[in-house]
């Protein structure tokens, strides 16, 4: 198994389990990755906090892009990350229901963690190889 494939491996491990796992808690209920995913794909288009689910298909992008084009995969996986980090920074409320209401986030769960290491996995291991080939 090439070190791409084996890149790609872990990254996928990671934001699988990532969707088993709490992504974020309100001072409400804590929301698991899974349902972030899933209702991701009709939120984002309301804006705030919900447009961070443009990472999950930069993050496929990077993957199918990896032994196709690895200057693309690694500028994908690059905003990829920097769109899961955007969620950590900017913003502190999300939209709890259909009726528009907010709750603030109290803190970021496992999940979370999980779908951003499983972005910079990417970036990482594909600047390490980068690295590596120079340097021979």
């Amino acid at each position: 198994m090439s070190f791409h494939n084996r890149l790609r491996f872990v990254s996928c491990f990671l934001y699988l389990i990532s969707l088993t796992q709490n992504a974020f808690c309100t001072e409400l209920d804590c929301i698991k990755s899974f349902w972030c995913l899933i209702g991701g794909c009709f939120s984002f288009l309301l804006g705030g906090a919900a447009i961070t689910w443009f990472a999950n298909p930069l993050i496929f992008l990077s993957w199918y892009y990896l032994n196709k084009n690895i200057k693309a995969s690694l500028y994908i996986s690059f905003a990829a990350s920097v769109m899961c980090l955007s969620f950590l920074l900017f913003f502190k409320r999300v939209m709890i229901n259909e009726a528009g209401q907010y709750s603030i986030i109290i803190f970021n769960g496992f999940g979370y963690w999980l779908w951003v290491t499983s972005a910079l996995t990417m970036v990482i291991g594909i600047l390490f190889t980068h690295i590596s080939v120079r340097s021979q």
